[in-house]
């Protein structure tokens, strides 16, 4: 098993090249926190769009279960009125 060189004896091309890398390392990582903050920016927007949708259809469902309220309602009168019409009918023809 081969056994590493002590610390005096790594060349300058060793330390230059170790250097080398960890400024790249550093300027990577730094590129990757850029574009991890900025998707979470994006991620923020994505979640507050989706909560304001969530919302609207929350709404929207409420008030189409009201409509789907009104219009059965309407629905009941006109029976009730076609009823009354035909009643009405049969009284005139008696008169």
């Amino acid at each position: 098993m081969a056994k590493r060189a002590p610390k005096a004896q790594i060349t300058d091309y060793d330390r230059e090249y170790l250097s080398k890398l960890l400024e790249q390392s550093t300027a990577n990582a730094r590129k990757a926190t850029e574009q991890a903050n900025k998707l979470e920016i994006k991620i923020s927007k994505y979640n507050a769009y989706s909560e304001y949708y969530t919302k609207l259809a929350t709404k929207l469902l409420e008030g189409s279960g009201l409509l789907n309220e009104d219009a059965q309602k309407l629905r009941d009168n006109a029976t009730l009125l076609d009823e009354l019409s035909n009643k009405l009918e049969q009284k005139s023809t008696i008169f």
